[in-house]
């Protein structure tokens, strides 16, 4: 699972995936967007990693998680390259899931 923003919302996602359910075997890629709180979930929880960059987050996920400011969605998903395969979910209340499914082209499942 990758995390594409690392803000309070992907925190507390991020916690409860690794901290709610250990039974579940799920690697996590972060952003590096917020140095500090992307090093504090690695100390805290071994499978988490820093992704390098935002792309390298998509590289090594199957579900995406966007996190992003409804300001900076357009910016930083038009930057990145989404695979067919991959399943976005989007934490943005005021982006529609119309504009997601274009911004992640060719992904085309969004929730």
């Amino acid at each position: 699972v990758g995390f594409v923003g690392t803000g309070t919302i992907a925190e507390a996602v991020v916690t409860g995936l690794c901290k709610g359910t250990p039974e579940l075997d799920v690697s996590v890629t972060i952003s590096p967007r917020n140095a500090a709180r992307a090093q504090r979930l690695t100390e805290r929880y071994p499978q988490v990693e820093i992704g390098l960059d935002n792309q390298e987050v998509l590289d090594r996920s199957d579900i995406i998680c966007i996190a992003v400011t409804p300001d900076r969605v357009e910016k930083i998903l038009s930057e990145l390259t989404f695979r067919p395969d991959q399943k976005i979910v989007s934490f943005i209340s005021t982006t529609t899931l119309q504009e997601l499914r274009a911004l992640c082209s060719p992904a085309s499942e969004v929730f």
